[in-house]
């Protein structure tokens, strides 16, 4: 990007990149496409990024970075460690529910980055989450809601199943199960409690 304040132009840009990718995939949304649906030519979509690329990078690490910081919030509430990995829980499915886009953006980089390194910002965001996570799960082992272990591996087990299940909700979202999240929740600490019930 070549200027550090965002104009109405790049949010126009990101607008409609997003919801051209979100339609139709990263490979099916053209440059073409999005300047026409942000009003402008391909010359200032250029003057801000360097290829279609460049601008979905931009937007997912916008995206994720909203995420990280609301999900900051939730991890810094005072609440019992099974309380907070609820809410937590509980925001991951509402903040798809929320912005669908923003939701299939992430996920679509996810499944198209495969075994190449990420973006070093990427990284960082998805690092970030994966943090948030595990500083819960490791409250709740320090309180002994939790049996000890990994809490690094269980977050990224905890992150595997919404994942999953998020990207079910994409598939057939007639079955979206938001209002569901205590089931999903408690099917994963089953095997995370130190008193199994």
């Amino acid at each position: 990007m070549k200027k550090e304040k965002e104009s109405a132009t790049q949010r126009r840009l990101k607008r409609a990149a997003l919801e051209c990718i979100a339609s139709q995939g990263f490979e099916g949304a053209s440059v073409n496409e999005i300047v026409v649906k942000a009003g402008v030519s391909k010359p200032v979509l250029y003057y801000y990024y360097r290829n279609k690329e460049d601008i979905y990078l931009a937007i997912l690490a916008d995206s994720l970075a909203d995420f990280g910081q609301r999900l900051e919030k939730v991890a810094g509430e005072d609440l019992p460690p099974m309380e907070k990995l609820v809410t937590a829980v509980k925001y991951c499915f509402a903040y798809i529910e929320d912005s669908p886009e923003k939701g299939f953006l992430i996920l679509d980089y996810w499944a198209r980055s495969g075994y190449r390194p990420m973006h070093e910002e990427t990284a960082g965001g998805f690092e970030r989450i994966r943090l948030l996570i595990e500083a819960i799960i490791r409250e709740g082992i320090k309180a002994g809601d939790y049996r000890p272990g990994d809490p690094i591996r269980y977050a990224r087990h905890l992150l595997g199943m919404i994942h999953s299940q998020i990207m079910f909700i994409y598939r057939f979202p007639d079955s979206a199960p938001y209002a569901n999240v205590e089931e999903f929740v408690d099917l994963f600490l089953r095997g995370l409690r130190s008193d199994p019930a």
